[in-house]
């Protein structure tokens, strides 16, 4: 088990400004930071950004589904919603 390691929590990009090369850059204060520590950087991925993320070097690591018809209205459109712990080792 893991006991020292980098977490990203979350990053957002504006729609209008997603493919060019913000969130990469913000990534990469991460792995910066990963580097010089040598701990591995970890994060929980929603099904967007999964390629995203395995593109820049992360590898999969274990899911969770979450099926939220449980806690929405029937008529919500809700479904199963998938994290996904990825990792990235210097």
């Amino acid at each position: 088990m893991l006991t020292e390691k980098i977490d990203l929590v979350y990053i957002c990009v504006k729609p209008s400004l997603q493919g060019h090369g913000i969130g990469a850059k913000l990534v990469q204060i991460g792995f910066d930071k990963a580097k010089a520590e040598n701990i591995p950087f970890a994060l929980c991925a929603e099904a967007p950004a999964h390629g995203f993320y395995v593109k820049l070097g992360f590898e999969e690591t274990k899911h969770a589904d979450i099926d939220l018809v449980k806690y929405a209205p029937s008529n919500s459109g809700f479904g199963v919603f998938r994290l996904t712990g990825m990792i990235w080792y210097p």
